[in-house]
């Protein structure tokens, strides 16, 4: 089991991981309302979603007023309790590429049956990474 993540170094449980039946293809465009809710779905996740959380990850690794934006955004998702919000006017300081992004993961988390978190598309090490750079995190 992990120790990672919340701000109070607290291990998170973990989750059973579920595949999508092959019924439903990465690029189907069903609402997902039939298929099984899980933590982890990425078998499930469309390619222009997984492309917009993979942009965003890369670009919040950098040192930008934009990144700051794009991984304050993401830690949001991730546990806002501990990481701290995403402040909404925010979207005032990104390019419009950027911002498409973040509506693409925005209207897919809003159509998804249940809660789906970043670890769903990236590994610990990449949250972790942009946790050290933007949030006092120490893993020690």
């Amino acid at each position: 089991m992990s120790k990672f993540l919340t701000a109070a170094n607290k291990p998170i449980p973990p989750f059973r991981i579920v595949r999508a039946p092959p019924e439903h293809p990465i690029d189907s465009t069903d609402d997902f309302a039939d298929l099984p809710i899980a933590m982890s779905v990425a078998p499930m996740i469309r390619p222009e979603i997984r492309a917009a959380v993979d942009r965003l990850f890369d670009l919040a690794q950098s040192d930008t007023g934009q990144a700051g934006r794009v991984a304050n955004f993401l830690l949001a998702w991730h546990n806002g309790m501990d990481w701290g919000g995403f402040d909404i006017a925010d979207l005032f300081g990104l390019d419009r590429a950027i911002a498409a992004d973040m509506a693409t993961v925005f209207a897919f988390l809003g159509q998804y049956p249940s809660g789906i978190y970043p670890d769903a598309f990236v590994g610990e090490a990449q949250i972790i990474a942009i946790l050290r750079r933007w949030r006092k995190f120490s893993d020690e």
